[in-house]
């Protein structure tokens, strides 16, 4: 998992057709750098258990590149994705703002995120960021946010205030009515 900067900046909003499996418009020279990359990454992938590996890499709004490769573990639960430790990587020089992404396997069809990995996308990218998912045979699938993970859960999605204190139960207050013993009354 490596920062990579490219010579040129992706143009302001790249995407500007919200239509399905169509190329959003994107610099031909940027998308042939996350493609490099995100094969590069899939060369790194730790795989031994299903030997499926996945590259990733994101393009953040300040034009550098992170990439990142799955890494499983025997604990299957514990295995991190290659779009989330692209994204982490990229979070971790400071980067919170995804303008790009692409996603490599060996796949019949093109790869596809997880659901958790669209929700993890979904924290940092906007909803017409550009998603490009291929196969290790050329095959491209062109979507954005919005077409991957359509209602997806957002800062926006919290309650504006928090919950007045009596929806929460009070510590002697936790037994229910039908639980009393005979000798009990309702409060």
């Amino acid at each position: 998992m490596q920062k990579t900067a490219p010579k040129e900046k992706p143009e302001e909003n790249p995407q500007k057709s919200p239509q399905k499996n169509q190329e959003k418009n994107i610099d031909a020279h940027i998308k042939a750098k996350l493609i490099q990359e995100a094969t590069q990454a899939m060369k790194y992938a730790y795989a031994p258990y299903s030997h499926f590996s996945v590259g990733a890499a994101v393009l953040t709004r300040s034009g550098a590149i992170y990439r990142g490769a799955n890494i499983e573990n025997a604990s299957y639960r514990l295995t991190s994705c290659a779009e989330h430790n692209a994204i982490i990587m990229a979070v971790m020089e400071g980067e919170h703002t995804l303008d790009a992404i692409c996603v490599i396997a060996n796949t019949p069809a093109p790869v596809s995120p997880c659901g958790a990995c669209r929700q993890i996308i979904a924290e940092f990218a906007s909803p017409k960021t550009y998603i490009l998912l291929l196969n290790t045979e050329g095959k491209e699938y062109h979507s954005t946010l919005a077409d991957l993970l359509p209602y997806y859960f957002t800062k926006d999605s919290f309650a504006e205030k928090p919950l007045p204190e009596e929806t929460f139960h009070q510590k002697d207050e936790h037994k229910h009515p039908r639980h009393k013993t005979q000798g009990q009354k309702n409060a």
